[in-house]
């Protein structure tokens, strides 16, 4: 005979049981067996150099699952003026409201002195050359350093800019030999375009000149106290120029010596016209470059021109000296 239980009732029964017995309570664990796949891509090859920059970067899982934020790069801070710059705001208010703060250390002479003078033994090498041409002179100098300590110059080159040589060269001529001022009057009144360009480099120039060298600020005089310094106005002095003229001038009025145009490196563009023909467009670059000085270089030239006239020897007609080539018969 066979037993015919259903499956259903089995599972009552047997839930009866268990539930009538007692068991002590014990944690089971269960444990499942989990098989890893990985799926194979060919974009995996090209993606292994940025799995790799991640793990050298020695974060662990614990920061990446909270969302770890790699450390942001140091934002210079724009700078300010100075105090007494002559470029700044002209309140006095806003002047007496800045708070003295401690010096920068990036002005520190130390820390520059590997960009102000990274060869400092060729420094010390050619100051020593220079101690011995002097003894060896005598203390004398030369009249080309003797010239550059009583005048003064200052040389300004512009950024290159979209412009020909064709237009910027008879500006520049026009105003080489002028003064500043009659060099603006006469760029302010051209009908070229290019010459606003040069008005704004023009006053560039005259503004570095009056800042880092002091040009064109007239006589200096110093008080009875020896510190302070007030300035004087000069008088105009006569100056005769190489054609006759003689003009007044003032010994520190700044005026142009040398104006000259450099050429740049053009640009190249296609302009396509019709039946698929193709023109090839230069854009020419050029840049503008000044030579400033005083007229005490004008006044100098001018005595030395004149000093020449004096010292030169007079002019004889028939000099006294031994006849050559002389025969006895005509030789013509």
């Amino acid at each position: 005979m066979s037993l015919h239980l259903p499956s259903r009732e089995a599972w009552r029964s047997a839930s009866a049981m268990l539930s009538s017995t007692t068991y002590p309570r014990t944690r089971t664990t269960l444990s499942f067996t989990y098989q890893q796949r990985r799926k194979a891509s060919i974009w995996d090859y090209f993606m292994r150099d940025k799995k790799q920059e991640n793990v050298n970067r020695g974060l662990n899982v614990e920061e990446l699952m909270k969302g770890h934020k790699p450390a942001q790069e140091h934002i210079p801070q724009m700078g300010k003026l100075a105090g007494d710059s002559i470029f700044g705001s002209e309140d006095v208010k806003d002047t007496q409201d800045r708070q003295p703060t401690a010096p920068d250390s990036s002005h520190d002479p130390r820390a520059l002195s590997a960009a102000l003078n990274p060869r400092p033994w060729a420094q010390a090498r050619w100051q020593r050359a220079k101690v011995i041409q002097s003894i060896q002179r005598g203390g004398r100098i030369t009249k080309a350093e003797r010239i550059l300590k009583q005048e003064r110059f200052h040389m300004h080159g512009s950024s290159f800019f979209k412009s020909s040589m064709k237009k910027l060269v008879p500006l520049a001529r026009q105003i080489a030999g002028k003064s500043i001022d009659d060099a603006l009057i006469q760029l302010r009144f051209s009908k070229k375009l290019a010459a606003r360009r040069i008005v704004a480099e023009l006053r560039i120039a005259r503004d570095e000149a009056i800042v880092s060298k002091g040009m064109g600020l007239g006589h200096v005089k110093e008080s009875t106290d020896g510190v302070s310094t007030e300035l004087v106005e000069e008088e105009e002095v006569p100056l005769k120029e190489v054609n006759g003229k003689v003009r007044m001038v003032k010994p520190t009025t700044m005026y142009i010596d040398q104006a000259w145009i450099n050429k740049g490196k053009a640009n190249h563009s296609i302009e396509y016209r019709a039946r698929g023909q193709q023109n090839m467009l230069t854009h020419p670059h050029t840049m503008v470059s000044f030579l400033l000085k005083e007229e005490k270089t004008r006044l100098r030239l001018a005595r030395q021109r004149e000093q020449k006239k004096v010292d030169a020897k007079p002019w004889v007609h028939h000099p006294d000296k031994p006849i050559s080539t002389q025969r006895q018969h005509i030789m013509w």
